[in-house]
């Protein structure tokens, strides 16, 4: 199977640094997923209330306004600002380096540094795969949420383009060796989820 030229030159290996510690260099937008449903759920909301006031403009001139001329409104102002959310997104993307050593997780880009110690995570989630591949630490002291998928056009004949890799021997017997366990799920095995015993774990 023939993969998107964009997911191959994306660095796709964990690689291991002098000091100790797996890296790995992404380009990625720092977004929650409810940040991301927000957005969508206000963009439905605007859309539709743009498509009703045009309507009604139309229909106030005299202009004909049948199932046909709604359909094709909507389909052309939804066209419009998917493409407009698409590059806004792509706009947003930046490098971010993430190292995790035997102590903690370090996720920085430009002049942000974020210090995970691994004794603090209550989840550690990684979906490779989609428009939702991410990589999400979360801690008492909140959350880095990092979205791989957004703004990229993947070849639509790879339904199985990876955005990003599976976490290398080297961090998972780290994050065993900190006491975390892998829970995956069998209606999605490119997402997989790490968390402590005794610590709940979160979506």
């Amino acid at each position: 199977m023939t993969r998107s030229p964009i997911a191959e030159t994306r660095p796709l290996t964990w690689v291991e640094s002098e000091g100790g510690a797996s890296q790995l260099s992404v380009r990625a937008v720092r977004m929650s997923l409810v940040a991301l449903a927000a957005i969508i759920v206000l963009i439905v909301m605007v859309l539709g209330v743009g498509t009703t006031a045009i309507l009604i403009m139309l229909d106030m001139n005299g202009a004909p306004s049948g199932r046909s001329q709604v359909i094709m409104l909507s389909g052309s102002i939804g066209i419009a600002a998917s493409i407009a959310f698409l590059l806004s997104m792509r706009a947003r993307r930046r490098q971010w380096l993430i190292g995790i050593d035997d102590q903690s997780v370090v996720i920085a880009s430009g002049r942000f540094i974020r210090v995970l110690p691994l004794s603090e995570l209550r989840l550690i989630q990684l979906r490779r795969h989609t428009d939702y591949a991410r990589i999400i630490f979360v801690a008492g002291t909140g959350r880095v949420s990092l979205l791989a998928g957004l703004g990229l056009a993947p070849d639509p004949r790879d339904t199985e383009a990876v955005y990003l890799p599976e976490f290398s021997t080297e961090v998972q017997d780290r994050l065993r060796s900190a006491g975390y366990a892998e829970h995956r799920s069998p209606k999605s095995p490119d997402l997989s989820k790490w968390t402590q015993t005794g610590k709940a774990s979160e979506t």
